[in-house]
């Protein structure tokens, strides 16, 4: 087992005012924060390049780029996080009037929040790189916070705000561009919090069956080569890697599954991105008249605009025999999971009102996922909504429409036919 270092010592000031708590990070020693003993090590204190003092710093040791380290603010609801493939010395730093938070992508986690509070960080820019900070779940940026944090700064009087609204419990909020100071973190009620809340109605009756797809999304498909390709051999359609533009630690830009203009039906209102990096080639699949494939690790799936209580039901496999599925955010289960190639059924229900998301713990294969209705049958066959199979439209080896006239073998329904 571990040994965990209990801090007891506690200089953190905690200032409540009204219905706010602003925590001061000033001055802090070893002896306000817990942390784990394999994970981080305290070090002396000492100056950095401009000469400027430090009391203590602490450094990385785990070595993990997969699993984040947690360094907690002892007394509060404060956790700093970083994960790396290499041991990093002066990862924090405290000195008299704020922290050093010196590793880019570096998180700040506030536990035991209630939604709709607002939390402010007071914080700076470390050095010549402009700090820059997303929600990764919890919560929302304020629309008038900075764009970023400016120049490097050491006073904390002219330290810039940032503000977040929480809409969960747990706010996750990550810096991207390359470390940063802060000076304090405030957490206060919304301006709004104590004004009567007009719940949500509930969602519209909602399925998404994918194992069926319609002959216009496959039309659409088959006509865009720019932003998916064809697998004859699989009769699977996959995107191609111009989706999402790259957000350095954080989630790139969420993207609906278009094909030309057009949303496809087949995934209409769902919404795609993935975590520290573009979508990939492939790692959306449509394996035609099968399922859906999400093909990533921390591939994001955001099912909006959610009213309380609202329930959600899914249907999905591991694309291996090994254990594989979705973290979840705003919903009764956290993590729902499936061990086998073998589809499992999970339900879920909206724990307030708002977005809930599903990422991926690796490669899942998704056959249907609905809202306030039953999934649909299994039947054993796998179909397609086509109006008839003389008006189905056809498709050549190579994804390409073809007519009746074509000979060879073709796809129609989603099959192989072979036209003599």
């Amino acid at each position: 087992m571990k040994k965990i270092f209990t801090l007891l010592t506690m200089t953190l000031l905690a200032i409540g005012v009204q219905a706010q708590t602003t925590y001061d990070l000033s001055g802090l020693s070893t002896s306000g924060f817990t942390f784990n003993a394999e994970d981080f090590a305290a070090a002396a204190a000492g100056s950095d390049s401009d000469g400027n003092p430090y009391n203590v710093a602490f450094d990385y040791k785990k070595k993990d780029k997969n699993a984040w380290s947690d360094l907690a603010v002892s007394g509060t609801s404060i956790v700093f996080q970083y994960k790396n493939k290499d041991e990093k010395a002066g990862i924090y730093k405290l000195y008299d009037n704020y922290v050093l938070i010196n590793g880019k992508d570096s998180r700040i986690v506030v536990n035991d929040l209630t939604e709709g509070q607002i939390v402010t960080l007071k914080v700076a820019s470390k050095g010549g790189t402009a700090s820059k900070f997303n929600v990764i779940e919890g919560g929302t940026a304020d629309s008038e916070n900075p764009a970023d944090a400016g120049t490097k700064e050491t006073d904390p009087a002219n330290f810039k705000e940032f503000k977040f609204t929480a809409t969960a419990s747990t706010l996750t909020i990550q810096e991207t561009a390359g470390g940063f100071n802060i000076a304090s973190v405030t957490i206060s009620a919304g301006s709004g919090s104590d004004d009567p809340v007009t719940p949500a109605e509930p969602h519209a009756a909602t399925i998404w069956d994918f194992t069926t797809i319609s002959d216009a999304d496959l039309t659409a498909l088959s006509e865009d080569a720019t932003n998916w390709s064809y697998d004859s051999a699989s009769n699977r359609y996959g995107i191609k890697g111009t989706w999402a533009a790259k957000v350095s630690g954080a989630y790139g830009a969420d993207v609906t599954l278009i094909a030309g203009s057009t949303e496809l039906a087949y995934a209409a209102g769902l919404k795609f991105a993935r975590y520290a990096n573009d979508l990939k080639d492939d790692n959306i699949r449509i394996d035609v008249g099968k399922r859906l494939g999400v093909n990533a690790k921390q591939l994001r799936v955001t099912i909006s605009d959610l009213a309380k209580d609202d329930v959600i039901k899914i249907r999905f496999s591991s694309t291996k025999e090994e254990t594989r599925g979705f973290n979840v955010t705003n919903a009764d289960k956290t993590t729902i999971e499936a061990s086998t190639v073998d589809p499992v059924e999970e339900t879920l229900t909206v724990a307030s009102d708002g977005d809930v998301t599903l990422v991926t713990t690796n490669g899942v294969y998704v056959y249907a996922l609905t809202i306030n209705a039953a999934l649909p049958e299994v039947t054993g066959i796998s179909t397609i909504n086509a109006e008839t199979a003389t008006d189905a439209v056809i498709y050549n080896l190579s994804g390409q429409r073809v007519d009746e006239s074509y000979r060879g073998v073709v796809i129609k329904n989603g099959k192989k036919v072979v036209i003599k």
